[in-house]
């Protein structure tokens, strides 16, 4: 059994360093305001494993002042949920969310994976990655992530009525486990066959 505890120590060291998580926040607080050209989003460049927080304002008082956000995934992340936790102002108001696997914000609502109104309150969390629920207006989506390019997204936030409103948003960022097993599983019996040796 000690021969095999130094080879167990590994093991749980690579395992618990796989699955360790990381919280950012991204705020237009202290980074400054997002940019609102389709064409040019703000880059908050490459996601933690883990939580990620997108807060800001849709100032659209006079005009519009979208804010459209671009990031990606390190190679070997997925994404497991992006969630709007809040959207807020008048409640008459709806609000739209758009999310692009992309660097832009596309033109066409047909582009984007999902983009929809929201109503102004809500008190769960507005799951992106899953169908338009009770009182959303999906907008003839896409409606799924293409496993082809799944590292480069854009999240489009905007209002239909004037006013300024609140948000905030959470992306969760994870290692898929079956990659780690099958890094773990081999050297585990690599080491077990050198030791045997």
């Amino acid at each position: 059994m000690s021969a095999f505890k130094p080879l167990l120590t590994g093991i749980c060291a690579a395992v618990v360093l796989a699955s360790a998580v990381d919280a950012a926040t991204f705020s237009e607080t202290t980074l400054g305001d997002f940019s609102n050209i389709q064409t040019s989003p703000t880059s908050l460049g490459e996601l933690s494993l883990g939580e990620n927080f997108i807060d800001g304002l849709v100032d659209f008082t006079f005009g519009g002042d979208a804010d459209i956000v671009t990031f990606s995934l390190a190679p070997g992340q997925q994404v497991t949920s992006i969630e709007l936790l809040g959207f807020g102002g008048s409640s008459s108001s709806r609000h739209f969310i758009g999310l692009a696997q992309d660097t832009i914000a596309p033109a066409t609502s047909a582009d984007y994976i999902t983009a929809r109104l929201v109503p102004d309150s809500f008190t769960d969390p507005i799951d992106l990655l899953a169908p338009a629920g009770s009182g959303q207006q999906e907008l003839g989506t896409q409606g799924s992530i293409n496993p082809s390019d799944p590292l480069n997204f854009t999240l489009f936030f905007n209002e239909t009525v004037a006013g300024t409103y609140a948000y905030s948003a959470r992306i969760t960022t994870a290692v898929p486990e079956p990659s780690s097993l099958a890094v773990l599983v081999p050297a585990a019996a690599f080491g077990f066959y050198r030791r045997r040796r």
